[in-house]
């Protein structure tokens, strides 16, 4: 039996099935990007905060910081 040439539409969807693939490759990528770039956000933000406090309680009064100290007795 002769093979039959690819028909027209088997090749479209040859084609329509690789650019789907690439089209769902690159929004997992963009995605990792995201993601990336939201975790190195939260970790400078918890870096700025902890640096802020620090800054807080080195320049408080104190009178301030020993008010903030727990009490001999509860520790």
């Amino acid at each position: 039996m002769p093979r039959r040439a690819p028909s027209a539409s088997g090749t479209l969807g040859a084609i329509t099935h690789t650019l789907c693939r690439t089209i769902i490759d690159s929004a997992f990528k963009m995605v990792e990007q995201l993601v990336d770039a939201s975790n190195r956000l939260a970790q400078n933000i918890v870096k700025v905060t902890e640096s802020a406090l620090g800054d807080l309680e080195s320049n408080a009064p104190s009178s301030e910081k020993r008010s903030s100290e727990k009490p001999a007795s509860e520790k």
